[in-house]
């Protein structure tokens, strides 16, 4: 494999014996996926704060420990490297949540700062940094980003590892195989869809699909309308990365790769055709909940993806002369730019009066629920966020929580009832 006279310094130990075990660790990747090069990379997107911390789901303190050499070594960050959201934030802490927590997760976000990263805390990059073009070859790792990236911008990406998002971000380029090669991003298997679906249909229908049919294929959804928005799409995709191994899907008339069905499959027939129902629809909405309408509500949770503008500004409206049940929580989490501007514009202070909370920079994908259910007494959450619900039914580092799963305005609605 032919490589730039900067990877050959960092292959050679120039750098550093850190910036070595990265590079050899792209190399291997390469090697075992077959590329025959690497491509040019615009930018890249880590997996979560999550892993640079201690805990279920982490790299525990190794994780941290080669930031901070990486860092003493002196090197920088080649190109923009955007850093997802937060595990534990000043208000979790406040709330019960150990200082020990936060000061060990901000030994990571010090590093990262010093080897110039982009730090955003944001799961929605696209939003708050720059969008991908189609075409762009990216180096991105959290699952819904990923996914997102391939599925809606028609940028280029596979789903990354944080070693290999390191390994990118210093010398600007990544393996070339998996999306990266036009012949691995055409559809597999067809997915019709005859109805008018909400966004939370389109949440169930993206969990069902994930779940039950797609295995490693690329599904094409052709049926749904082509103004389904960023929110329809974000609902679509919630789920897609966390439940199959893939990271990328075609919304005919919607992805840039698909406008219409001959081009999603390249011009080859689907290995499969799957006609949607209004029963399947149902019959996930009713798989993404364990609980059922008499669960008392501990949390209510809005925001994953994280919550924008739009959003927020919708739930200050339904919040607008009510207040949230006293044994609830409804919290709504968003990256700090949007926050900052759904302050300037009243809307936090809106859904503050009533009760609720608004969360920078934190993803409560992350949050320990169980381990500080002594703390945070939370048992219970409703979530209009099908990975949200998925997550906390099953990853041992958020639950098991009694699930529910619904509409923004059912949430909206439990959370003053204090019930499903």
């Amino acid at each position: 494999m032919d490589l730039t006279q900067e990877e050959e310094l960092m292959l050679q130990g120039a750098y550093g014996p850190a910036a070595k075990r990265l590079i050899s660790i792209s190399l291997k990747v390469a090697e075992v996926n077959g590329a025959k090069g690497m491509v040019d990379v615009k930018s890249v997107h880590n997996a979560s704060i999550h892993t640079f911390r201690e805990g279920p789901g982490s790299w525990g303190t190794v994780g941290i420990e080669l930031l901070e050499e990486l860092a003493r070594e002196g090197l920088k960050f080649k190109i923009p490297y955007t850093t997802n959201g937060c595990t534990v934030v000043p208000e979790l802490v406040g709330m019960g949540l150990p200082q020990e927590a936060q000061d060990t997760q901000q030994r990571a976000v010090t590093a990262l700062r010093k080897l110039q990263a982009v730090p955003i805390f944001s799961c929605v990059p696209f939003l708050e940094w720059s969008s991908p073009r189609l075409g762009d070859h990216l180096a991105w790792a959290e699952t819904g980003t990923v996914t997102f990236a391939n599925s809606y911008y028609g940028a280029r990406t596979n789903r990354e590892t944080d070693l290999t998002c390191l390994a990118a971000a210093f010398t600007g380029r990544t393996p070339a195989y998996g999306y990266h090669l036009d012949e691995n991003r055409f559809g597999d298997i067809l997915v019709e869809v005859d109805m008018e679906l909400d966004n939370n249909d389109l949440g169930a229908l993206g969990f069902y699909i994930a779940k039950t049919e797609t295995g490693t294929a690329i599904p094409v959804f052709n049926g749904i309308s082509p103004h389904i928005g960023y929110e329809g799409v974000s609902q679509l995709l919630s789920a897609q990365g966390m439940l199959a191994p893939i990271a990328m899907v075609h919304i005919v008339g919607v992805t840039p790769e698909a406008p219409t069905l001959e081009e999603a499959f390249g011009g080859r027939k689907p290995k499969k055709t799957i006609v949607v129902t209004k029963k399947d629809i149902e019959e996930a909405c009713q798989g993404l909940s364990t609980g059922d309408k008499d669960t008392k509500l501990d949390l209510v949770l809005l925001g994953c993806h994280y919550a924008t503008l739009e959003k927020i500004a919708d739930v200050a409206k339904a919040l607008e002369n009510k207040h949230v049940h006293k044994d609830v929580h409804l919290w709504i989490q968003t990256s700090r730019s949007i926050k900052n501007m759904a302050e300037h514009n009243g809307y936090v202070e809106k859904i503050e009066a009533a009760g609720a909370r608004v969360f920078a920079d934190v993803c409560c994908a992350g949050v320990s629920f169980k381990k500080y259910s002594d703390k945070l007494k939370i048992n219970s959450m409703a979530t209009d966020a099908p990975k949200m619900s998925y997550i906390s039914q099953s990853a041992p580092y958020s639950g098991p929580l009694k699930a529910l799963y619904g509409s923004t305005e059912r949430c909206i609605e439990a959370a003053i009832r204090g019930t499903w």
